[in-house]
């Protein structure tokens, strides 16, 4: 288990020294996409599985959680903290409800990597994928593509796009592709408006077209 220090902002690689505007450096764009991505994913998930429970998400709450659970990590040397739609499913597929169970499910993981590793070596990925996909194909809600073809066809596009982005890219860069598609589309109309000029029309009481 990792020490609970503050996070390093320097690491030694081999004889060099690494500073923090060089780590910064290295990271480049991933600085700014990684945070947007997880904002993205996690509240994708939680509007996702709002609709699904009939619950209200509160985005404020959300990301004062994912914050404060990326601030905390950051002291064990953790990964970048995000939501996961697979985990998600499982959770609900299991009957969670309540917050308890992200404590539960974090003590199992530590459980794991304390004692369980070598046992878990042997479990076929094929065995795991099963269960990700018996939890996840519920979700699956077909009913939408028929509301979105009898609402405007228009919305299938930015669906489709992100749905085959998902597959190919991944879900968090296709979530990304298809938000991006979508805001050029609502800003499409905005920038080539229609006009009509109707003769004889005044614009003003005190103006005549005359």
């Amino acid at each position: 288990m990792p020490d609970f220090t503050p996070p390093k902002f320097a690491i030694n690689k081999g004889n060099i020294t690494m500073s923090s505007t060089e780590l910064l450096t290295n990271l480049g764009a991933g600085l700014g996409i990684v945070p947007l991505l997880s904002i993205i994913e996690t509240m994708a998930i939680g509007k996702a599985f709002a609709r699904i429970n009939n619950y209200k998400l509160d985005p404020t709450q959300e990301l004062i959680a994912i914050g404060s659970a990326n601030i905390l990590s950051s002291f064990v040397s953790s990964y970048p903290i995000t939501g996961s739609f697979s985990r998600t499913a499982v959770n609900s597929q299991c009957g969670v409800r309540t917050p308890l169970g992200g404590i539960w499910t974090g003590g199992l993981v530590i459980l794991a990597l304390c004692v369980l590793t070598p046992w878990f070596y042997y479990i076929p990925k094929s065995a795991l994928a099963a269960v990700i996909i018996a939890a996840v194909i519920q979700m699956v809600e077909y009913h939408v593509v028929i509301q979105l073809w009898k609402a405007n066809k228009l919305d299938l596009i930015p669906f489709f796009i992100t749905f085959v982005c998902s597959l190919i890219v991944g879900i968090e860069y296709g979530i990304l592709i298809g938000i991006g598609f979508s805001i050029l589309m609502l800003l499409y109309p905005t920038a080539r408006p229609r006009i009509t000029v109707r003769a004889g029309v005044q614009f003003f009481p005190f103006m005549s077209l005359n």
